[in-house]
């Protein structure tokens, strides 16, 4: 039980939150400058900021999360292609197959959730460039904008969540995932034909 709680419950949920972090980040940056506050109050803000940005980008979730979800992808594709074995070979009524549909259908949103929140972190990661256009900064100190550079070259770099330090935690897996499953199938399906 405790093993599902952590591939179900805390990957997508960590994310999400990061990913919040990420939108306060975002408003804070953007509203830099506008408040007529002095260029040192400014300057303040924008290193509290590039320190925030500098903890987000911590590996601390994906050192938690990043074995369990490379468990997770490959039981999963494991798991939907004896799915699909069992429904076309094994079930002969109406209620085994929407029993092993179902079935299939909660497998592949055990882990939906977690590679839709990555896409989403990534996302906002992304859009922390353009954050830092939208504050004030050409009337700020060339500090300011020393420190804008730093945070910039910073957000450029990308910042995904992995899996095992070999999938990266994504949409583009999940469904990578469910190819997998289907590869397993038909590899199946070509030995018992």
């Amino acid at each position: 039980m405790s093993l599902n709680l952590v591939d179900d419950v805390f990957p997508p949920l960590s994310l999400c939150m990061l990913t919040g972090h990420i939108k306060v980040l975002h408003m804070r940056i953007s509203g830099i400058g506008y408040d007529r506050k002095n260029q040192t109050t400014n300057e303040e803000e924008l290193t509290e900021c590039v320190k925030d940005q500098q903890n987000l980008l911590c590996n601390l979730i994906n050192e938690v999360i990043e074995l369990p979800m490379l468990v997770q992808f490959t039981v999963t594709a494991i798991n939907v292609a004896l799915g699909l074995v069992a429904m076309l070979f094994v079930a002969k009524d109406i209620f085994s197959i929407l029993y092993y549909v179902f079935y299939l259908f909660g497998i592949l949103m055990q882990t939906f959730p977690t590679c839709y929140f990555g896409s989403n972190f990534e996302f906002m990661f992304d859009e922390l460039l353009q954050a830092i256009y939208s504050s004030n900064w050409l009337m700020q100190s060339p500090k300011y904008k020393k420190h804008m550079i730093l945070f910039m070259q910073r957000a450029l770099k990308k910042r995904p969540a992995y899996a095992g330090g070999i999938l990266r935690i994504h949409l583009d897996t999940f469904f990578s995932t469910c190819k997998a499953a289907y590869s397993v199938f038909a590899m199946v399906w070509q030995l018992k034909n």
